[in-house]
């Protein structure tokens, strides 16, 4: 389940990305409808605008009726109006990120740090829980181990990892990585 704060920093640093998405959808869905139309010569231009604009306006009304997401994306087609609000149902998901302790401490780092840490333990939050969590190798191999995640992690990242970024997620991996080996062998020794 996303937070508020999180959905609030998700709009705003994405923002012009949603705009200029949206806009683009827009103007390719009507194209697509203008191109449609275009193939019955016995319409008049006007005929053909009225019909693009009902044929919107059709699809925006059944989006609104259904349930889910569609009524958000619906408003989307007519001149980027606010998006009706949607059922709050889901909102009860299980999430997996918040779901284990180890999980719950990549959380509480995300909105704990600021910037540019932030922003990567946003992008890569489930990758790391689940590098962490497969980490099963000897502590002389870990530094290898946690590099060929990052290169992995890099197919998947919006800009390229700079070398910073790298160094930062490393640290933050080897961490987790250690005090998980370091919590498994006490749970181990305890239970001997």
């Amino acid at each position: 389940m996303i937070d508020e704060g999180r959905k609030n920093w998700l709009r705003g640093a994405y923002q012009d990305r949603i705009l200029e998405s949206a806009r683009a959808m827009a103007t390719r869905i009507e194209d697509i409808l203008r191109e449609d139309f275009a193939g019955l010569p016995e319409l008049s231009e006007d005929d053909r605008d009225y019909l693009v604009s009902e044929t919107i306006d059709t699809v925006r009304r059944e989006w609104s009726a259904a349930s889910g997401y569609g009524a958000s994306s619906a408003a989307v087609l007519r001149d980027l109006d606010p998006p009706i609000q949607r059922p709050t149902g889901h909102e009860q998901a299980y999430d997996l990120m918040r779901s284990t302790a180890l999980g719950q401490r990549i959380d509480d780092d995300t909105w704990r740090l600021k910037g540019r840490e932030q922003e990567l333990l946003i992008e890569f939050g489930y990758y790391i829980l689940d590098t962490v969590r497969g980490s099963v190798v000897k502590q002389e191999y870990l530094d290898k181990y946690i590099n060929d995640e990052l290169d992995g992690w890099g197919t998947y990242a919006r800009v390229p990892l700079s070398e910073s970024a790298r160094e930062f997620l490393h640290g933050y991996v080897r961490e987790l990585i250690l005090n998980e080996y370091t919590r498994i062998k006490a749970r181990q020794e305890a239970e001997r």
